[in-house]
């Protein structure tokens, strides 16, 4: 910006100096607001789609680097069930409720995403791919046990040398179909 001299400004263009520097003040604070609000699903308070699609194509380019990076794909088995016998905010209940198991499974340095209706994501780095469908899947169950219907099924892949976003998560979403065919009681 242009750096001015207030002591060469009349009082009255400093009064306008000091209002235009307050209403910048609250655009900056309401860009920022916007900003968190698009990267936040509301229902859940994880971080959304929108984010996830930017911290995905980060991990892999800083996986080429030399990080690890495994994608998990979760989607709820039962929740249709839990919306037509107990009502919508039931199930948007259960989804909470995944979201806070889900975020307890995981380190600080992970993240986890809701991506769509009943469909979440976690971003591990610097983590090995073996167990994590077990763990991931063994903590949802544990923190919702009033949930009897919902189930989350799990699809886990590593990212390979060069890999896309879209392949890393083709894989993984095959990975995820294959549970679900495994399951009594689930349609991919």
């Amino acid at each position: 910006l242009v750096a001015l001299s207030v002591s060469t400004l009349s009082s009255r263009q400093r009064r306008g100096l000091r209002r235009m520097e307050r209403r910048l003040a609250r655009v900056r604070r309401t860009v920022a607001l916007r900003r968190e609000e698009a990267y936040t699903d509301p229902l859940t308070g994880l971080a959304s789609r929108r984010r996830f699609d930017l911290d995905l194509a980060t991990a892999l380019v800083d996986r080429r680097a030399g990080g690890r990076v495994v994608l998990v794909m979760a989607d709820l088995d039962g929740l249709k069930t839990i919306n037509a016998t107990l009502g919508h905010p039931a199930g948007d209940e259960a989804r909470g409720a995944v979201a806070a198991a889900l975020r307890h499974a995981v380190r600080g340095s992970d993240a986890v995403y809701r991506i769509g209706g009943d469909e979440f994501a976690a971003l591990l780095v610097f983590s090995e791919p073996s167990g994590v469908r077990t763990r991931l899947g063994e903590c949802v169950m544990a923190q919702t046990p009033g949930l009897g219907a919902l189930r989350a099924s799990l699809g886990v892949a590593a990212a390979r040398a060069g890999d896309t976003p879209v392949e890393l998560m083709a894989r993984a979403d095959r990975a995820l179909y294959r549970v679900k065919r495994s399951l009594p009681g689930t349609r991919p």
